[in-house]
Formats: C-alpha cells, sequence, structure tokens
C-alpha cells in the first residue's frame, strides 16, 4: 500500500504494546506517534517500536497534523 495510515496511539502499556506488534504486521498503517505520562516507559516503548514522535501529553498527540488515527489504549476506569 503507497499511502500507509499513520497511527498514533495513547498509552504505551500492556495493550497498547499488543496493539503495536499488531499494526506491523499491517501493510495499511504505520505507528507514527505515542504519548505516555511515564517517560521512560514512553521512551523505551517508542524506542522498541521505532517510533516518530513521543509526546508528554494526550493533548499534544491528539493536535499532531501528521496522525491520521488515534487508537486510545489507556485504562477505561
Amino acid at each position: 500500500m503507497k499511502n500507509k495510515i499513520k497511527w498514533g496511539i495513547l498509552g504505551c502499556g500492556k495493550i497498547a504494546n499488543k496493539f503495536a506488534a499488531d499494526l506491523e504486521l499491517s501493510d495499511g498503517g504505520t505507528l507514527y506517534a505515542c504519548a505516555g505520562k511515564e517517560k521512560d516507559k514512553r521512551d523505551s516503548f517508542a524506542k522498541k517500536f521505532n517510533i516518530v514522535q513521543a509526546f508528554d501529553s494526550y493533548t499534544k498527540l491528539a493536535e499532531c497534523p501528521e496522525i491520521d488515527v488515534i487508537y486510545i489504549a489507556t485504562p477505561h476506569s
């Protein structure tokens, strides 16, 4: 696929890791950015999945013009 969908992901925990690993198997999408509150976890996640941008706030990720779609991988409660 020529124009891959650029994904952003909110959260860098267990579910985010599973989603990112599965996204790597996709021909149609790429994980472009992530956002997480814990710096070490965020930086490790970004390095593991070769993410272009890692944000320290969810708002910054949501405002990033490069992202086509956002996956929310934060706890629901």
